[in-house]
């Protein structure tokens, strides 16, 4: 609403940044050395689904997500039990949580699973990069690493291996 950017360090040392909309630093905020204690911050989301927004952070090594206002106060561990979640989509009141453990969570609005799918459960298969095409399933993740809604509801996840390669889910069903 403000117009102000964030970005973060996930593979530093975990704090999110705080910009101006021209670009002026403002603050940063979270980190490992006090609480929450995040471990790869790894991708952020504005959450439009409240009222009062709130920043979502894919707490990677931690297996969870927490979340902050917009000016970096902590306020919550919003969910727990995630395979190293790597990136968030909204669509309507649901929050897609690409996990890198190879498996795709849907979240309510109060951060509880209503629907989780595509789980592997080869451990040479999940996070990593090395899985060749020929060891593809239909429908069986290896490492989602971005994820993304269109205006239809159809869900769209790119996974992080050699080759490259984008699942698409109908969730229609789901947020009606």
């Amino acid at each position: 609403r403000d117009g102000n950017i964030y970005a973060v360090d996930g593979y530093g040392i975990d704090y999110i940044h705080k910009f101006s909309k021209t670009g002026a630093y403002l603050t940063s905020f979270g980190g490992r050395e006090k609480t929450p204690n995040l471990q790869q911050c790894h991708k952020i989301l504005i959450d439009t689904r409240q009222e009062e927004q709130d920043l979502i952070c894919t707490d990677r090594l931690n297996n969870r997500l927490v979340t902050f206002d917009l000016n970096g106060n902590f306020k919550k561990v919003y969910a727990t039990g995630l395979k190293r979640p790597s990136a968030l989509a909204i669509y309507g009141d649901l929050l897609a949580v690409a996990e890198i453990e190879g498996r795709v969570t849907l979240l309510n609005k109060d951060g509880t699973p209503v629907y989780s799918f595509g789980a592997n459960n080869n451990k040479k298969q999940i996070n990593t990069n090395l899985v060749k095409p020929k060891d593809f399933r239909a429908g069986v993740f290896t490492s989602p690493h971005g994820i993304t809604f269109d205006e239809n509801g159809y869900l769209y996840v790119t996974e992080w291996n050699e080759s490259g390669r984008v699942l698409t889910f109908s969730t229609r069903h789901l947020s009606g």
